[in-house]
């Protein structure tokens, strides 16, 4: 069967669940396409290659179609283009991203999907645009053939707006064999103990955090990989890398002598089931995190932190115990076996053979 993909990121971004996705559905029995937001912005581009069919689309701006022409014009347009597309291809579904994309899918004969990964309206303040999200949303919500929420937050706060939910987490997509994954990390010429984070730096990034463990601990400095849009950490003892192909990303860190997730919980935050924790388990490192309960299922893996105070003192301990307990290392490796995007879309695929 046919399957399409329609998503409001770039292919060529810092690589993320939808582009995981629909390559892993791809199969000598599914055939997947990628429809994807083409973008001027370079701050997060990374080169995905990949062997599917990409479609990219000068999809409008979202803060545009807040304007009640464009957002008629920018509709008739891409919903009659994909009309189009559907009869071409005869694609069987199509799995749209975004709420704002739903628009698009309305001359569509396919039976049509909403991968749900964010609490998308949380993006901004309150606005004509926020509004419109939250509308198109509980439009999208209620008019899918199936609804698949990547949190468990996302699924209770929506599920009651559509018949058909489902919970389809986020995954890790590195090839590792048993004995790779337990080979120690690469030592270091740095006498420093480095700490890396990857993914996207932004507003919920908890930038005060690492200033006070800077402060706090001279042995410690921080390595940070990933688009930054936010004010960055003027230190001696930070690197900020970039953003860097994901193909490369696991022999990049594997000189890491730990992992950090420090984000800011907040609304947002909350529903966001983040792969970077998955990614983190591939290295025979510790791994230190803020707590919230969508993560409770990290909590035999991962070192957690409640308060700056706790990140201090996790910090403090893991650098005097240098080494991770093997028994840690092959729970995580057993954890992440079972948690592929290979599995994800074998859920997928089940679910939509039912429908």
């Amino acid at each position: 069967m046919k399957i399409l993909y329609l998503m409001h990121c770039n292919w060529n971004s810092i690589k993320q669940r939808p582009q995981f996705l629909s390559e892993n559905l791809n199969s000598k029995k599914n055939e997947v396409h990628a429809s994807y937001k083409w973008s001027l912005k370079k701050y997060n581009y990374s080169k995905n290659s990949t062997f599917i069919k990409l479609l990219p689309g000068f999809f409008s701006p979202f803060f545009l179609l807040s304007f009640k022409l464009f957002f008629i014009l920018d509709t008739l347009f891409w919903k009659y283009f994909f009309g189009f597309l559907d009869r071409f291809y005869n694609y069987r579904f199509v799995i749209v991203t975004h709420p704002l994309l739903y628009r698009y899918t309305t001359k569509m004969k396919s039976k049509i999907i909403y991968d749900c990964c964010d609490d998308n309206e949380l993006f901004y303040k309150k606005s004509k645009l926020k509004n419109l999200i939250r509308t198109e949303n509980l439009k999208f919500l209620s008019n899918s053939d199936l609804n698949m929420f990547s949190s468990e937050n996302l699924l209770n706060k929506y599920k009651k707006n559509g018949e058909k939910s489902l919970l389809i987490r986020n995954a890790h997509s590195l090839n590792l064999t048993s004995q790779h994954y337990l080979k120690k990390k690469k030592k270091s010429s740095s006498s420093k103990f480095n700490i890396y984070y990857f993914g996207s730096v932004s507003s919920w990034f908890d930038t005060n955090l690492l200033k006070i463990i800077l402060k706090e601990i001279s042995s410690v400095k921080f390595t940070i990989i990933g688009p930054v849009d936010t004010v960055k950490i003027k230190h001696d003892r930070v690197d900020y890398i970039g953003s860097i192909e994901h193909n490369k990303l696991l022999n990049f860190s594997s000189k890491a002598d730990a992992f950090i997730m420090p984000f800011v919980v907040n609304d947002l935050i909350k529903s966001v089931d983040p792969i970077k924790l998955y990614e983190y388990l591939a290295f025979s490192v510790p791994v230190i995190s803020i707590y919230y309960p969508e993560i409770k299922q990290f909590k035999e893996y991962v070192n957690f932190y409640s308060n700056k105070k706790e990140a201090i003192k996790l910090v403090k301990n893991i650098i005097a115990k240098k080494t991770i307990n093997n028994n840690v290392l092959k729970k995580r490796y057993k954890f992440l076996k079972k948690n592929t995007w290979k599995y994800r879309s074998n859920q997928i695929i089940n679910a939509l053979q039912k429908l």
